[in-house]
């Protein structure tokens, strides 16, 4: 049979569309299948690794965040008892008594209790300003957006993962880490009436009150007004807080005053290790007469001994900053008052790399003021606008910076330092135990008066 030309040319048309049919079917179909169900799982693996990334940020948000309030706690805890050793309290007092030449007559402890510290104030009836209140709660809902916003991704797709990292965060917060929690709450709550025994500052917020170990102690007293002055300058500069809860001065003889003081000792039980010279009973030392208030040998070398010349060595220092590499146990950059009172007066900041700090010293109408600030915390908190007066020890303002030699090559911690000295006065800054062939403090703008030491 003899094809036309025509016809080779249907036929093979025909070949040529079984060809494609099969090619579609058999070939391109499943690959098309294949292709789709690859981007499927790319897309899924995409998002499970954003998942994790995260999960990472949020975890490692986590540990600064304890790094910091490790800190805080470590900082607002040093001033109290770790506990109450009614043994060491009297080594304490008679030191003091000793000191001031004042005669204590009697000594008489009340029982150990648990109670909170009582601040005595007149009492004021706080209005409630209904637009300010809306105000804060609005603007305390967008920050709560604007911590769970995730850009690029669908509501459905924040949802999951939002459920996901959030059950990653309690697993976080279980076994220690939520022990933690529970203690630094009880913590915050001492310490935000701690703070205000010193400083009252507006807080729109209900604090919850942690209880302290309490013990009271009245003296009864005979000397003179220098001798009982010396004596409640010495309760005021131990490096403990002694709260003077009452003092009753009466004349007794010619030049001669006597009268009773009442002190009240707090504890609470800390976490980090730092008095363990207050916690150490001397037993090798000669403790102990018939008359407890008449001098006795050994117990200088203990806890007061130290803590004074530990003061002593600080005593020029009107503010201190550490610098250590982000390894260690506190956060990178700590900065505030030396002395103060006021916990709030520290500033924070745990950064891996360089954190960018600025610390100001400013006069206005022969008044001294100062704040500073790093990236993510600042003191006062309106730092723009806010600045704290003080009284500088001498000519001199001195600001000394701790800071550490780098542990390896990965150590890249630091800060870049801004000084600004608009003052009379001098600013000096001191810089200790910095790494001399990679500084960890690089002052990088300099303003006023300053004297930069190493």
């Amino acid at each position: 049979m003899k094809l036309t030309k025509r016809e080779k040319i249907l036929l093979i048309f025909l070949g040529v569309l079984i060809v494609v049919g099969a090619y579609y079917k058999f070939a391109f179909v499943p690959h098309r299948s294949k292709i789709k169900e690859l981007e499927t799982n790319v897309e899924a693996y995409r998002n499970e690794v954003n998942k994790v990334k995260m999960k990472i940020g949020y975890k490692d948000n986590i540990n600064k965040n304890f790094k910091i309030m490790n800190s805080k706690i470590e900082i607002a805890s040093e001033r109290l008892f770790p506990m109450i050793i009614q043994e060491k309290i009297i080594v304490i007092l008679d030191d003091m008594v000793k000191k001031s030449n004042i005669q204590a007559l009697s000594m008489s402890f009340t029982e150990e209790k648990l109670g909170k510290i009582e601040i005595k104030k007149e009492e004021t009836k706080k209005e409630n300003y209904v637009l300010k209140d809306l105000v804060l709660e609005y603007e305390g809902t967008l920050d709560k957006e604007e911590l769970n916003e995730i850009e690029g991704q669908k509501e459905e797709e924040k949802k999951e993962i939002n459920e996901e990292i959030n059950e990653e965060i309690n697993k976080a917060l279980n076994g220690k880490d939520k022990i933690a929690k529970d203690i630094v709450q009880q913590y915050e709550g001492i310490f935000n009436k701690y703070d205000n025994m010193t400083q009252e500052e507006e807080s729109d917020e209900e604090e919850s009150e942690g209880q302290l170990e309490k013990i009271s102690v009245t003296i009864s007293y005979e000397g003179s007004y220098n001798e009982i002055m010396a004596f409640v300058k010495e309760i005021e500069s131990f490096p403990k807080k002694i709260i003077i809860n009452s003092l009753n001065i009466t004349k007794s003889e010619e030049g001669q005053m006597a009268g009773n003081i009442i002190l009240d000792f707090y504890a609470i039980p800390k976490i980090h290790m730092k008095d363990e010279d207050y916690l150490k009973w001397h037993i090798e030392n000669d403790y102990g007469k018939d008359n407890p208030f008449n001098e006795f040998s050994g117990y200088t070398s203990g806890l007061v001994k130290k803590d004074d010349n530990t003061l002593g060595k600080i005593k020029n220092y009107e503010f201190v900053m550490t610098v250590k590499p982000v390894t260690a146990d506190i956060p990178t950059v700590v900065m505030g008052r030396v002395n103060s009172r006021n916990t709030r007066t520290y500033v924070h900041a745990d950064n891996p790399n360089f954190e960018n700090v600025e610390f100001q010293i400013i006069e206005e109408d022969g008044k001294y003021y100062y704040k500073y600030k790093t990236e993510s915390e600042s003191y006062p908190r309106d730092y723009e606008n806010g600045k704290v007066q003080f009284r500088p020890k001498g000519d001199n303002i001195v600001l000394n910076i701790i800071s550490n030699k780098r542990n390896s090559s990965e150590d890249i911690s630091g800060v870049n330092l801004s000084l600004i000295n608009t003052s009379n006065l001098k600013l000096n800054v001191k810089i200790d135990y910095d790494d001399l062939e990679r500084t960890r403090v690089n002052v990088i703008k300099n303003i006023g008066n300053i004297e930069v030491k190493r």
